[in-house]
């Protein structure tokens, strides 16, 4: 799909979100500009954008988070997060808000060309088809409660299936704990005890897939944050989660 339009959710005058909505534009598509959540929405009724861009600053309270939060529950679009600083965890916690991708800095057009063609829809979080998702040579079947990779069946239990699935359908994005026992099992827990349980579950779970495994872990824990279902076959070199990143430890 051809990027044509992009809504920028940035502050006024803010710098990255101005170098990053000029190289859009070099590359033909065309930007809006908004900071507060009623004008996003009403852009959005006139004309849903093939990306959102949202700037984050350092600040863990920062609008920004909440931005990607209430566009991830009105659109089924990639989200990118700006930010102009290194600190991963600024990056754990937009992932884990519901973007799809971050940038850092000012790339060349270049590797935004090549960076915003991976986020176009379908091609950056998982090929879907109806109930079955599948990410590198994984593949849950959602309505058969099915798992395979490199195309042998694996035994799960019941838990692990919903985790599984759970963590398939947002691949890439950070989940807490709590938050992914609650959508997996359907009960709230206190964060330390949703940990202790996904935990144990997940570990198994990994072992189960371990022998079919090759280079980087489907199943991570991104510390501090809770768990990721990585759909990449290894980090880029400027990952700033990868010093984050660590295989769910077994039991």
């Amino acid at each position: 799909m051809t990027l044509s339009y992009v809504l920028v959710c940035a502050p006024p005058d803010c710098g990255p979100a101005r170098v990053f909505s000029d190289e859009v534009r070099a590359l033909g598509a065309s930007t809006a500009h908004v900071w507060t959540i009623d004008d996003a929405i009403t852009i959005i009724v006139r004309s849903v954008p093939d990306l959102v861009a949202v700037y984050l600053d350092t600040d863990p309270l920062s609008k920004g988070y909440e931005f990607i939060r209430r566009v991830r529950f009105l659109l089924a679009v990639p989200i990118l997060a700006l930010a102009d600083t290194d600190d991963g965890s600024v990056v754990a916690r937009a992932l884990a808000a519901g973007a799809d991708d971050y940038l850092t800095g000012q790339p060349s057009a270049e590797g935004l060309a090549t960076r915003l063609a991976a986020l176009q829809p379908g091609s950056f979080a998982g090929d879907r088809e109806g109930p079955i998702y599948r990410v590198r040579d994984l593949v849950v079947d959602c309505e058969r409660c099915e798992v395979a990779l490199n195309g042998r069946r694996v035994e799960v239990t019941p838990t692990e299936f919903r985790l599984l699935a759970s963590l398939i359908r947002r691949a890439g994005r950070v989940l807490s704990a709590r938050d992914l026992v609650k959508d997996a099992q359907g009960y709230q827990l206190a964060e330390p005890d949703a940990r202790d349980l996904a935990k144990v579950h997940l570990a198994r779970l990994r072992a189960k897939m371990r022998p079919f495994e090759q280079g980087q872990p489907y199943i991570v824990n991104v510390r501090g944050f809770g768990y990721m279902l990585e759909r990449r076959t290894a980090p880029r070199p400027d990952d700033l989660l990868a010093a984050r990143m660590e295989p769910v430890p077994e039991n």
